[in-house]
């Protein structure tokens, strides 16, 4: 029995590469990679290379060569990995946030930093998330600095309450 249902995991596998893909193995944040290709690779394995639910895009308005790379596979929900240039070392990208399950994200230029506000999807009836993050000019990461809760009541309103970095 045992061996049938490795064999069947491994045809499904060999069939259909997008399920290898399917559970990243997220390194840790800081971790420097030498291109968006190489943090991919780590990240999902060989088959996400060409994989068309893997999207890069251009950090803007981060000048620096920063990269998202977001994970918008169908079964799962979105993931955003924020790359961005080592400090005084532009020859690696070290990643420099991750936000799970974020509809959207958008980033600003603040006085001696950058702010990144990221929206999560969530099902009707539910509360989405806002999540605001801060990386000061000179530091590696970006940090949490907000989370507010917004829940669209079926009157029109809206329900704000603050939520806590375990939410």
């Amino acid at each position: 029995m045992s061996l049938r249902l490795t064999c069947a995991l491994v045809a499904v596998v060999w069939v259909h590469p997008e399920v290898a893909t399917a559970t990243p193995r997220v390194p840790a944040l800081g971790d420097c990679f030498e291109s968006v290709d190489a943090f991919v690779q780590q990240t999902w394995g060989a088959a996400a290379l060409g994989d068309e639910n893997i999207v890069r895009r251009i950090a803007a308005p981060i000048d620096d060569g920063s990269v998202w790379v977001v994970d918008q596979t169908a079964t799962a929900n979105p993931s955003w990995f924020l790359l961005q240039p080592r400090l005084n070392d532009t020859s690696a990208l070290c990643l420099s946030l991750q936000l799970d399950h974020a509809a959207h994200a958008e980033i600003t230029r603040v006085r001696a930093g950058w702010r990144i506000e990221a929206v999560e999807q969530a099902p009707p009836g539910f509360a989405a998330r806002r999540w605001r993050y801060l990386r000061r000019d000179g530091t590696p990461r970006f940090r949490l600095v907000g989370c507010e809760a917004v829940l669209a009541l079926p009157d029109g309103g809206v329900e704000r309450s603050q939520c806590s970095r375990d939410d």
